[in-house]
């Protein structure tokens, strides 16, 4: 990426984070990271930010949840799921990734979109305007795992089944 592209991406990324409520994991130790919803302990949080964010230049979150009632409202649950957006490997540029981790009965599952043309795009950008217009796509992947996540929600609410073509893991591999 050229080097003025590189400056101002980094500061248009970091203010656009901030302005969307994302906390920039590379922002503070690792240790300072809120408690992401649906996992227990800060030290599993810490594993799994650490799992999360290897290899990449930024990585921002977002908590998200849902609660939903079943048998005429009488019994209620609460849907977890946390929205990370990943740019930038330290080995080489790779296309940022929407990725939203659910978190259900104990289990891990996820729901990703690549941002295909980004780093393509980057290299036309000659105004911050258009470097700007790029970004946008970051946020329509983003846009496209929430939706997928709101689809699982309604699934669930509708048949009373949790979709399982997401699923990843337990979430055992967080306590050990």
């Amino acid at each position: 990426m050229m080097d003025w592209r590189k400056k101002k991406l980094d500061q248009l990324l970091r203010d656009e984070f901030k302005q969307r409520g994302f906390y920039l994991v590379n922002s503070a130790p690792i240790e300072c990271a809120p408690m992401i919803n649906g996992i227990k302990s800060h030290e599993a949080v810490e594993k799994f930010l650490k799992l999360e964010a290897a290899d990449y230049k930024y990585v921002a979150y977002k908590n998200l949840s849902a609660t939903v009632g079943f048998d005429g409202n009488t019994k209620q649950e609460v849907i977890t799921a946390c929205l990370f957006v990943k740019i930038g490997s330290a080995s080489q540029e790779v296309n940022p990734i929407a990725d939203l981790a659910m978190f259900y009965h104990g289990k891990l599952y996820k729901c990703t979109c690549q941002c295909r043309r980004f780093f393509f795009e980057i290299g036309y950008a000659n105004s911050l305007e258009e470097l700007k217009d790029v970004t946008k796509e970051i946020w329509k992947c983003t846009e496209h795992v929430v939706s997928q996540w709101q689809h699982t929600v309604r699934t669930l609410i509708v048949e009373n089944r949790w979709s399982e073509e997401n699923y990843i893991s337990d979430l055992k591999f967080l306590e050990e």
